[in-house]
């Protein structure tokens, strides 16, 4: 009778941890929903910015090609092209892409502990139909 409460005890506490990473389990998902919206986000914003970058190089190579022999014109198309062509525009465009390489890394992390999380289930499982098995024929 003692070996059929032990069994009964530790059925318990095993679907207690069950339960417990069941709900890990929910808080990875949500969490991985969380990132992949960002990432969405990022992606959107990403592709804004390609298009108006290319919308107003497009604008000032334009204004650049028709006004090049008017000396005021020509040379503020010139610096506004240097301007979408430099740096800064260079850096954001950087930053952007790192943004979402640091998203997809923790994506990938997150998916991870997800699978390593129904890994445990399933071994969770399987420990507690053993118990069970065993309880029943206790009880035969």
């Amino acid at each position: 009778m003692d070996e059929f409460i032990e069994l009964s005890r530790q059925i318990r506490v095993r679907e207690e941890k069950n339960r417990d990473l069941e709900m890990q389990l929910l808080e990875k998902k949500k969490e991985l929903e969380e990132l992949n919206f960002g990432r969405q986000k990022q992606i959107e914003t990403q592709n804004k910015l390609n298009e108006f970058q290319y919308r107003r190089k497009k604008q000032y190579q334009n204004l650049y090609n028709s006004s090049s022999k008017i000396k005021f014109s020509g040379s503020q198309s010139l610096n506004m092209l240097n301007l979408l062509h430099g740096q800064k525009a260079i850096d954001t465009e950087h930053s952007i892409n790192r943004g979402i390489e640091k998203i997809d890394f923790e994506i990938e992390r997150v998916q991870n502990e997800i699978a390593f999380i129904w890994t445990q289930i399933g071994i969770t499982d399987t420990s507690i139909n053993d118990l069970y098995y065993k309880r029943n024929q206790m009880s035969n």
